[in-house]
């Protein structure tokens, strides 16, 4: 059932004013009835919605900014009646918000905090398991935001399959107490003592080299473990980016490891970390959001460039960025090897025809 506005009194006649309202395009077909609750206005019965015809009689799909034809019944009166209405042409912005919508956004719905992990669930067929594992993320959820986390949760169908993601957010009071538990380095000032020495090569730009607006230097700073009660010590020029994306996701991602789920009384025996959570089927996935260097660094047309070894380790941390590091130097060694290797081969294809055997 659908509700719309009484009609006037002594008749079927439609409004002196055509409505205006947003009509599914992709409506179609007569005695199609629309249910919704009734909320006191008027119940009838949506009957049809076809587009007017034109000049020469025929009818086309409907398409947005058309006017089409609705015809209601109205159950309590016993009649019915018919109206015009326009059809609303979604305009580029809400159709990019729809399209944005798509996907897992880096921030929340206010646009303003960040989202540091997902946690992604599906309902069981099982009614006995479905009620266990809703019982445990009940449990760790509670857990989560008693320790000051900021929980968001929305839904996706997928394949016909309805998934459940809860978005995990680390506002500063959560970063900066487990920071200082964790002794986590952070830059206390900047490193005025090394002398940065560049050869006359380079000063004349390459092909190889990343562009600077888009990948800037990393300063290099002195660290000292964080501590809330030196606070105004350490370099913060804005609270929401002290901490890098990945330290965020490390600090949450350590009290999610030790998150209870489970509490029977012993501090011993409790059920506790997002491994197990995973392994029993309360959670599907878990994952921080990773804001990769793809444009600049993971794809295959800078195969040809330098590495942005800071911005590696600063994502990744240092044990990635020293693989990465040491990966780079190893290929390098192997290109002199390569060159080799291809004269060779080109000088076998080359004197393949004229080579005789006895």
């Amino acid at each position: 059932m659908s509700s719309v506005d009484r009609p006037p009194e002594g008749g079927n006649a439609p409004p002196s004013q055509p409505a205006v309202g947003v009509v599914n395009p992709n409506f179609q077909g007569d005695n199609q009835g629309l249910d919704t609750e009734d909320k006191g206005k008027q119940t009838v019965s949506v009957l049809s919605i076809r587009p007017l015809p034109e000049g020469n009689g025929d009818t086309n799909p409907v398409q947005p900014s058309d006017v089409v034809n609705i015809t209601v019944q109205d159950e309590e009166n016993g009649g019915a009646y018919a109206d015009n209405i326009n059809l609303l042409e979604r305009s580029s912005q809400s159709a990019g918000r729809q399209e944005d919508s798509d996907e897992l956004d880096q921030f929340l719905q206010d646009g303003r905090r960040r989202i540091d992990y997902v946690l992604v669930h599906e309902l069981d067929k099982d009614p006995e398991d479905e009620d266990r594992k809703s019982r445990n993320r009940q449990k760790f959820e509670a857990n989560l935001v008693q320790a000051g986390l900021v929980l968001e949760r929305s839904t996706r169908e997928i394949e016909k399959k309805e998934i459940h993601y809860i978005k995990v957010h680390a506002p500063w009071d959560f970063l900066s107490r487990y920071a200082e538990i964790l002794n986590m380095k952070m830059p206390l000032a900047k490193n005025d003592m090394t002398e940065k020495f560049e050869s006359c090569w380079a000063k004349f730009p390459t092909p190889f080299d990343f562009d600077d607006s888009r990948l800037p230097e990393i300063p290099d700073f002195f660290t000292a473990p964080f501590s809330r009660q030196r606070e105004r010590q350490f370099i913060i020029e804005d609270r929401d980016t002290f901490f890098t994306s990945a330290q965020r996701s490390l600090l949450v991602h350590q009290f999610l490891s030790r998150a209870v789920f489970e509490d029977v009384g012993d501090r011993a025996k409790n059920k506790f970390g997002i491994k197990r959570m995973l392994s029993n089927g309360s959670y599907t996935a878990a994952y921080p959001l990773h804001d990769l260097l793809y444009e600049t660094w993971a794809r295959p047309g800078a195969f040809y460039k330098f590495q942005p070894l800071d911005h590696i380790r600063l994502y990744f941390g240092e044990k990635i960025g020293i693989y990465f590091t040491w990966l780079g130097y190893y290929t390098g060694l192997l290109v002199p090897a390569g060159f080799v290797g291809l004269i060779i081969f080109l000088y076998g294809i080359i004197r393949l025809p004229t080579n005789k055997t006895r």
